[in-house]
């Protein structure tokens, strides 16, 4: 069976059969079987006084052609019910869009955001069959039906005699050529900068295409520069530095001494110190030996992570944390010699042999602009309180997050700072509680206000949240503005009512609303006066999702948007907040090669211009997936990661972010039996260029979506800003959860670890709680379901696929095809002829079901259900795989945003997308960045 407006739309469906009963209008009726017909046709059409499509459904046989009998369809067999309802819907869908076509004209897809409903109740708010209509769709943007049902509109466009086949409509949702490309040939090559291509060339060789930059280039510094040392340490002929007698020092000098566990007779190995301070009262002790001197350590480049990437300033030093205070003690005895150093200045101005401008945070591996309080004296001395630290932070109104204990966890409340008592020491806190204690149907994140106030220690308080008021009514109408409707990632809270003295919820109105509780931002809050909204740049933006939760932290708007792939960056165009944002449909070699060029226009950005980059390059050379890593196509997509270091070495923005899967940090061998590692190239690369850089391991779950997607982010920062904070984990992780982190680093340390410890405000969503709402579709053959048009698959199943998913079990632990084979659960015929030896191990994931009290396996660039490794597509309890639907909202896309091209198109997109709850929370943190608003966390 299959829906009849599937007749003529799709290649090979341009005959349909059917089983029925025809009557005639003598009354006499005959049972029919297998009856083909080619033509159907719906009436009602450009007839605005109608209401709907009822009694003008005819189909045509090819024998009835002649006499132009036409056969009118009535009721439907029981099997068929369903398929019949949804065609009914569509059909009435495409009347209403026709009509309205007719009266406005030319109809692009925003229209149906809004002005379409507006139309349709002018014409037919009285009519009951309409409004039964609308309430099965259940909303009034329209947008999705219009695009996932694009080929049946057209299809009834294209054959009437309405003549507006040429609407623009069509070429946003049809042809998805809406944006034009950009023309000239699409250039394969990496294209890099000079810089870039010197950090980059031993790895990806002949993948790259040099691009050296007009005279008086205004960008970046693209040639490392040769500069004469005029001040060097004493060396002998071979280059090792030569042991002189220091007989004193003063605070401010950098010293060597010898590193443990070397002989100085041979090639020295050295430890670089910076002396901040001297102990002459121990010095006395011990004449012989010398003052003993409290140093903070310098490392070099191969003593950081950099080691596993070829670094280009030998001479670069990096300040660090690490001090000697609870170590083996340095007296002025230990010293080789005195070292020329030049601080807070980079490679083309320094004239000693080194020079140092940043620090290297060794604990979680960063590099950080280095500061004149840095060079005062270690970190060992007495910090302030957490009193003062709250106190500083945060003033009488602010929301936080206070930790409490509920049940067998610990949790994170929204609570409001109500007064300060700095004689006690504590912090008096107005109570709120969340409403779904009291309302199971209550959104996660909505709290209520109440009377209650009380004391508090500060060190229960652990970061800033934001709670903002929202009415009853639009929190019923689903109208929550953006980021709160996202169920609480962000540390986002709503409030509409107040527990009163009799504990009775009473509904705020916006002029009652708690004018001593300072309200938390939204994506349209204006920002200082000095802090403008960063223009941003989205290369490699894909669907846009990763830009779209970057923007909602409200400081950022892109301005540019990068991508090569049609049916992505329609879908990007088809949601954009703000319609100034250029859009370059092409290659961005051929993008970074214009801009190095000069080549600037509406659509290159002038390097002046760009505050923000944003990242999410190619992972197929990188995924654990790809068992073809090493081929050309694998090295060309891992040398696109040299395009995000080359748009920071143009634009020098003053934020930028890189997503990636965590193979981007595996140690690979090259052809030629090199090894190299291209993340720690990337970072050389960056931090090269004197930008500060951290990176994190973050996994979608924390952040509320219901999936089990694991990304590395570089987080880069101009010189002298401040690196946005860790993104906030709003959500538990499930019961089994392991360490995670990079490649050791030369402390022998992993780095970048996941965060798995400390309390959240929520509990993890499972796939059974992330899919909530939607509909059971069986087996979903069917092919539409009408309030959520983009729960349709992404590949249709044959006879035996769809058979062989009925019989993998939906209890138990043998919810495999494989178990359910060796356990003889499933007939045999469907593992005979397997010789695979991937598919004979019981570990097999082939045709798998997920677990709905678990998490969606990660969300990928299309269902795999047949292989061994990725095969776990299958639903938890309905025989069909994960529909385009429940792999957005795995990925914690937004039910309203809409997706271009055919279902498989659609699928990619997302399986391509940063997980939108994550991009959210990097918004966020970008905000706190941006606006150097601190935010306490505690661990």
């Amino acid at each position: 069976m299959t829906l009849l407006s599937n007749l003529n739309v799709h290649r090979g469906d341009n005959l349909l059969l059917f089983d029925g009963v025809l009557s005639d209008e003598a009354g006499e009726s005959h049972y029919v079987e297998g009856v083909a017909f080619s033509l159907l046709s719906v009436g009602n059409y450009e007839n605005k006084e109608s209401h709907d499509v009822s009694g003008n459904i005819w189909i045509q046989t090819p024998g009835a052609r002649d006499n132009n009998t036409w056969y009118e369809l009535k009721n439907p067999s029981d099997e068929y019910t369903e398929y019949w309802e949804a065609f009914v819907w569509l059909a009435n869908l495409s009347k209403h869009v026709i009509d309205f076509m007719v009266e406005k004209e030319d109809v692009v897809l925003l229209d149906f955001k809004s002005d379409f409903i507006d139309w349709l109740k002018v014409h037919h708010s009285e009519s009951g069959a309409f409004q039964k209509w609308h309430a099965k769709y259940g909303k009034d943007d329209f947008r999705q039906a219009i695009a996932a049902h694009r080929d049946w509109l057209w299809n009834q466009v294209f054959n009437g005699s309405t003549g507006l086949n040429k609407c623009k409509l069509w070429e946003e949702v049809r042809y998805l050529s809406a944006i034009d490309p950009v023309p000239g040939t699409v250039e394969r090559k990496t294209v890099v900068t000079p810089w870039v291509h010197e950090c980059f060339d031993h790895m990806f060789g002949e993948n790259l295409k040099k691009v050296v930059p007009p005279p008086k280039d205004i960008g970046a510094t693209l040639e490392a520069v040769a500069i004469p040392i005029a001040s060097r340490m004493k060396r002998d002929r071979t280059g090792n530095i030569l042991r002189t007698k220091v007989t004193s020092v003063e605070p401010g000098t950098v010293v060597a001494l010898g590193r443990e566990g070397t002989e100085w007779s041979k090639k020295i190995m050295v430890w670089y110190a910076y002396v901040h301070s001297i102990d002459t009262d121990r010095g006395d002790n011990k004449p012989d030996l010398g003052p003993e001197l409290k140093v903070i350590w310098l490392y070099a480049h191969e003593d950081t992570i950099l080691a596993k990437g070829k670094y280009p300033h030998h001479n670069e030093l990096f300040f660090s944390d690490h001090c000697n205070c609870n170590e083996k003690p340095i007296h002025l005895s230990d010293l080789i010699g005195i070292v020329p150093v030049d601080f807070m200045v980079g490679p083309g101005e320094s004239g000693k042999e080194f020079f140092i401008r940043q620090k290297y945070r060794t604990s979680d591996p960063a590099f950080i602009t280095l500061t004149k309080a840095d060079l005062i004296s270690c970190a060992c001395g007495p910090g302030i309180t957490c009193y003062e630290e709250v106190s500083l932070n945060f003033e009488v109104g602010d929301t936080v997050l206070l930790g409490s204990k509920k049940q067998d966890r610990d949790s994170l409340d929204p609570v409001m700072i109500h007064a300060f008592n700095s004689k006690e020491g504590m912090i008096a806190i107005r109570v709120f509680e969340r409403k779904s204690r009291y309302d199971p149907k209550a959104k996660p994140n909505e709290v209520l206000w109440t009377p209650a106030v009380k004391p508090v220690g500060p060190e229960f308080i652990y970061r800033r949240c934001h709670v903002r008021f929202v009415s009853e009514a639009d929190v019923q109408a689903g109208k929550i503005p953006v980021p709160y409707g996202r169920d609480g990632t962000g540390d986002c809270f709503i409030m509409s009512a107040f527990i009163d003295t009799d504990r009775k919820i009473k509904p705020y109105t916006r002029d009652s609303f708690p004018e001593s509780l300072r309200e938390g931002y939204c994506i349209n809050s204006p920002l200082p006066n000095d802090k403008p909204r960063m223009k941003g740049m989205d290369l490699f933006c894909g669907g846009g999702s990763f830009g779209r939760g970057l923007e909602e932290g409200g400081v950022i708007d892109m301005k540019w948007a990068v991508d090569i792939d049609v049916p992505a960056i329609a879908t990007y165009r088809a949601n954009l907040r703000n319609q100034d944002t250029a859009l370059y449909l092409g290659s961005v070699n051929n993008y970074m090669e214009d801009a190095i060029r000069g080549k600037y226009s509406h659509l290159v950005a002038h390097p002046d211009e760009v505050d923000f980059i944003s990242a999410g390059s190619p992972c197929q050379g990188f995924s654990n997936a790809n068992q073809l890593k090493n081929n050309d196509t694998g090295l060309r997509n891992c040398s696109l990661v040299a395009s995000v270091a080359t748009a920071v070495d143009v634009f020098r923005p003053r934020y930028a972010l890189l997503e990636n899967v965590g193979g981007l940090a595996s140690t690979r061998k090259l052809s030629t039996g090199v090894e190299v590692n291209v993340f720690a190239q990337l970072v050389c690369c960056v931090v090269g260029m004197g930008y500060q850089t951290q990176q994190f391991t973050l996994d979608s779950w924390s952040f509320g979506s219901a999936q089990s997607r694991t990304r590395l982010f570089l987080s880069i920062a101009a010189p002298g800003t401040g690196l946005p904070p860790r993104p906030t984990r709003s959500h538990d992780h499930g019961p089994f959860v392991k360490k995670r982190g990079l490649f050791t680093a030369p402390n022998g340390d992993k780095f970048a670890q996941r965060e798995i410890e400390g309390p959240c405000p929520y509990s993890l969503v499972t796939f059974k709680n992330g899919m909530r709402g939607l509909p059971n579709l069986g087996t979903g053959h069917v092919g539409a379901c009408i309030p959520f048009p983009d729960h349709r698959h992404s590949r249709t199943e044959n006879n035996l696929t769809r058979t062989l998913i009925s019989h993998v079990p939906k209890f138990g632990q043998n919810r495999t095809w494989r178990k359910a084979l060796d356990t003889g659960v499933m007939p045999v015929l469907f593992g005979d002829k397997v010789t695979n030896k991937t598919k004979l191990v019981p570990n097999c994931r082939s045709w798998s079901r997920l677990d709905e009290d678990g998490l969606c396996r990660t969300v990928t660039t299309q269902l795999t259900p047949q292989c061994a490794f990725t095969g776990t597509w299958v639903h938890p309890m309905e025989d069909r795989l994960i529909t385009v639907m429940e792999a957005r909202r795995a990925q914690s896309f937004p039910d309203d945003e809409v997706l271009l091209g055919n279902n498989a198109q659609a699928f990619k997109i997302v399986g391509n997308s940063v997980a939108r709850s994550v991009a959210l929370a990097w918004g966020v943190s970008m905000r706190y960045a941006y606006l150097e608003q601190h935010n306490i966390l505690r661990r």
